[in-house]
């Protein structure tokens, strides 16, 4: 008679198991969403705030009024490490043409490498495609490895040359205070 009545007890037993299983899950998930939901509300508020102060510019509103779509936002993210340097110059559109068409052209993968092929050197291909020979990297302040402020060095001094280009920088400074404050 016992053998009898564990059978039905084990499907019991079993179901009960597998209800609770479902209903913390359930209840994570509802926690999780009550926790995320006003993260996610407040962050995009702090963001869309930062960016009416001081990215309009780089970042206009959209048609309606709201949150521009885009990537702006990592740019809020790294004001906070560091100031950001942006340069632009002026190209006509067949040149822009003739850039998209070479970086079409060439394998879609990545040739990264620290020293020798890193943004800087990216960056530096790119405007050496518009003015070829104007930028290179510096083998005695560098020790051979193209970096950022190398290349903002040497386009400042290439723009003072060439006022033609119609230079222009944004900068978008760093975020007072101490990041372990």
């Amino acid at each position: 008679m016992c053998l009898r009545h564990m059978q039905p007890m084990r499907r019991v037993v079993c179901l009960l198991v597998v209800m609770v299983a479902v209903c913390c899950s359930l209840a994570g998930a509802s926690a999780t969403l009550l926790l995320e939901e006003p993260y996610g509300t407040m962050a995009l508020f702090l963001r869309d705030r930062y960016r009416r102060m001081y990215l309009e510019d780089v970042a206009p509103d959209a048609k309606d009024g709201g949150i521009p779509r885009g990537n702006w936002y990592q740019l809020v993210g790294s004001s906070y490490d560091r100031t950001i340097y942006g340069f632009e110059i002026e190209t006509t559109p067949a040149q822009d043409d003739a850039l998209i068409s070479k970086l079409n052209s060439s394998s879609n993968r990545s040739h990264f490498h620290l020293v020798s092929n890193n943004c800087a050197d990216f960056a530096k291909g790119i405007f050496n495609f518009y003015y070829p020979k104007s930028l290179h990297r510096s083998i005695v302040a560098d020790a051979g490895m193209t970096t950022p402020k190398q290349m903002a060095k040497m386009l400042t001094k290439f723009a003072e040359r060439h006022p033609e280009l119609h230079f222009s920088r944004l900068i978008i400074s760093q975020v007072p205070g101490r990041p372990d404050a």
